[in-house]
Parts: structure tokens; sequence; C-alpha cells
């Protein structure tokens, strides 16, 4: 990777490129060749047995300078002549591919809270709203609230420009764990999908709230403290039998099955408390 970065800080900045044109496609040729054996590592390596703590320094090694490359090759196009701008594009290409190949073969050892490089995000994004408008309309097919489906997208939709791996890797996921479950009836399919917005931590403070007020619709249903209670026991059952996964969609904001399970604790007393409220003061 020494001799690629040769090429990125020495040989194609603008200032320099612009009277060397001529060399241009050796240069593209250099940096293939360069792509090609960092490939090559990179399959030498998903074929050792070597330590885990091995494996995630090259590749975390190798994820940061391919963000550090393509921001400089950003920061060049922006300060470029117009007639250097396809190689730029070209260059950034080759580095997307290798980016690309670290997300597919290696996702388990890269840094998942580095941000991706400004070029990438344009990519990606790309393909992630199309595949999010897809998945919106069969949600839609399945009597999913419009309300809900804003809060489960928003995130991935409204990172405005600052987008982690992270972020990515748990739609990617997601998109995957939403599709259709055969037979389920539409309720039931609603069901399992908040099971998985639950198991896989879906920690956003608009799905905290999205859910206490349609727990809050749910209990005026019931006309009696013990069908109220009955209902909070059961819902906190099911979320304290749920598998404990390692993923959050925001390392940010706490779990959002342990928000629920003290909500759910809080409202108990809450429904409790009404055995020894008049009537007229309950709310």
């Amino acid at each position: 990777m020494h001799t690629l970065q040769q090429i990125i800080l020495e040989k194609v900045c603008p200032g320099i490129l612009i009277s060397t044109k001529e060399q241009m496609p050796i240069l593209l040729e250099e940096v293939r060749a360069q792509k090609l054996a960092i490939t090559a590592n990179l399959k030498e390596l998903s074929d050792d047995d070597s330590k885990k703590e091995h494996i995630t320094k090259d590749v975390q090694e190798c994820q940061f300078q391919m963000i550090l490359w393509l921001e400089i090759l950003h920061k060049y196009q922006q300060h470029s002549d117009d007639s250097l701008i396809a190689f730029y594009l070209e260059l950034e290409g080759m580095l997307h591919g290798i980016l690309m190949g670290l997300e597919q073969h290696f996702s388990e050892y890269l840094a998942i809270d580095y941000q991706l490089p400004q070029s990438y995000v344009v990519i990606v994004s790309r393909q992630m709203e199309e595949r999010i408008a897809d998945m919106k309309a069969f949600l839609r097919k399945r009597n999913v609230e419009e309300p809900l489906l804003d809060i489960m997208f928003s995130p991935m939709l409204n990172h405005r420009g600052n987008l982690s791996f992270r972020m990515v890797m748990y739609y990617r996921r997601l998109l995957f764990l939403l599709n259709d479950h055969g037979s389920l009836s539409n309720e039931e399919y609603i069901d399992q999908l908040h099971y998985i917005l639950y198991e896989y931590n879906f920690n956003s403070p608009e799905y905290f709230i999205y859910c206490t007020n349609l727990m809050r619709k749910k209990l005026k249903g019931f006309h009696t403290i013990r069908e109220k209670r009955a209902c909070l026991n059961w819902h906190e059952k099911e979320l304290k039998g749920l598998p404990e996964r390692d993923i959050v969609l925001s390392e940010m904001q706490s779990s959002i099955r342990t928000r629920m399970l003290n909500w759910l604790k809080d409202e108990k007393q809450y429904v409790q408390s009404l055995q020894s409220t008049p009537q007229s003061q309950v709310r």
C-alpha cells in the first residue's frame, strides 16, 4: 500500500497532474496493479488461520487507508481542472472496489464507527434508497403504518452525508430480516416486525415514543385494571424472553428493550395505583 500512497500523494495531485496529463494512462495502470495486489493480500488473509486480532489489524488498516485516500481524491476533484475529473473518478472507482470487498468479506473485522468517505456515501445512499423504496412498498401492502415506516427508515435516509459503516451494516441486515415471512397474516407480520426491531435494538428515540403511544392506545381498550395489568405483564414477559444481539442502531442511545421494560414497570405501578384512586382523578 506504500506504493499506492506515493501515487496518490505525490503523482496525482492537481498541481502536478495538470502538467503531466500524458502520464495518466500509466498512472491508472499502476493503481490498477496496486488494487490487484491489495485484493490478493486480502484473499490470503481470508484463507489464513491467524488470530482474529491479526486479521482485524490488517483489515482496519486497509479500511482506514481507503477512507483517507478517497477523501484526498475527493478534495483533488474540488480543486482540479475539468479535464481531470474523469481520471479521478476512475481512481475512485478502483478504491471503491477495495472498500466494497472489505464490506462483503471482512464485515466482522471492520471499524464500524468509521465514517464512509463522501464519494462512497453517494454510491451506498443510492443503493439503499432503492432498496428502502422497494421495502416500503412491500410493508405498505402488509398494512404497516406510514408513521412507523418513517421512523424505521429515517436514520438511513436522512443521514445528511454523515454515514457510518455501522449504520449501513445495520440497515442491510434489517432489510434482509424484513423480507416476507411466508404465510404470516398482516397482523402476525407486524408483530414479527416489532420483535425484529426489539431483538436487533432499533433504539431510536422516535421508535420508543411510537411504542409507548401504541401501548397507551392498547391499554385504553381494556375496561378493568386486571386486564390492563395482564396486558403489561404479557409484554414484559415477551421482551424479557427475546435473545440479546450484539448489534445496535445507535451507540449513543440506550437499549430500546431496557427503556421499554422501565416504561412497562412504571406503567404497572401507575395501573396498580388506580385501585386506590378515585375515578375522577384517573388520567
